[in-house]
């Protein structure tokens, strides 16, 4: 263990280019952005026409963070 929660989610849709995000009408994906940079952690998005997008987040177990763990176990 890491001390880091990991969450991948992939889906096998259409995909995008890394570079079209983030975009000023994608409010989902800057929601989530938002919402794991104020846990400390960091959202990457990966993807590529045709092949699907991959959400990967990391947020720290800091005490601030330590109900978010528990809540997950």
């Amino acid at each position: 263990m890491d001390g880091n929660i990991h969450l991948h989610v992939r889906d096998n849709g259409v995909g995008m280019p890394e570079r079209a995000w983030p975009r000023p009408q994608c409010y989902g994906l800057l929601a989530a952005s938002e919402r794991v940079a104020e846990l400390g952690g960091t959202l990457r998005t990966l993807g590529s026409p045709g092949q699907g997008t991959t959400l990967e987040a990391t947020i720290p177990l800091t005490p601030q963070n330590s109900r978010l763990g528990k809540e997950l176990i």
